[in-house]
């Protein structure tokens, strides 16, 4: 009797660690949904894309130094840096560079798996990256070389994720630089 009831309570509690793991998957599935939706409407709001439409749409890529300089002193970008009838400030810069970083924190963090994160985000991340990168190397090697740290890492798996599913020629073709690392 006593070798059946052990059985019994072995089965017993092999099923309730299944049930209980079960629970802790749906509940963890169920906050990376959340995460992931916030995130995307975060992205989403007018403010947001205004932000990186300005960004796309500027030279932000192509400022010296001391474009960089002026840009922290007047907050915002010359004329000429800009698409007509849009204005690129460093706070729609700052915005759109804090969000990326959020996402890089949830990869590193694990808290979203970095393939769901690529899938939503790659092409709005990497299009961000390929315009700010040199702002951000500016930022990093003057005052802050934590600067959007995050971003950084994730603009490079996001590269490497990029490259292995579609090819470096398709980098190149898309950003229009073989490689966004290093800049």
């Amino acid at each position: 009797m006593t070798a059946v009831a052990t059985i019994v309570y072995a089965v017993a509690a092999v099923l309730a660690f299944f049930g209980i793991w079960k629970q802790l998957t749906a509940t963890n599935r169920a906050r990376t949904l959340e995460v992931l939706s916030k995130t995307y409407e975060n992205l989403h709001t007018n403010q947001a894309k205004a932000d990186r439409g300005a960004i796309y749409d500027s030279k932000l890529d192509q400022l010296s130094d001391s474009d960089f300089e002026e840009l922290m002193r007047t907050r915002r970008l010359q004329r000429g840096s800009v698409a007509a009838g849009k204005e690129l400030t460093l706070e729609s810069i700052e915005r759109t560079a804090d969000v990326w970083h959020l996402v890089g924190v949830l990869a590193k963090n694990e808290v979203v798996d970095k393939e769901v994160l690529f899938d939503y985000f790659s092409w709005p991340l990497l299009n961000s990256f390929c315009k700010m990168r040199h702002y951000i190397r500016w930022r990093q090697c003057h005052g802050n070389p934590g600067y959007a740290e995050h971003f950084v890492s994730i603009a490079a798996d996001f590269e490497d994720r990029f490259k292995t599913k579609r090819g470096e020629a398709d980098f190149l073709r898309v950003f229009g630089v073989s490689t966004l690392k290093g800049a």
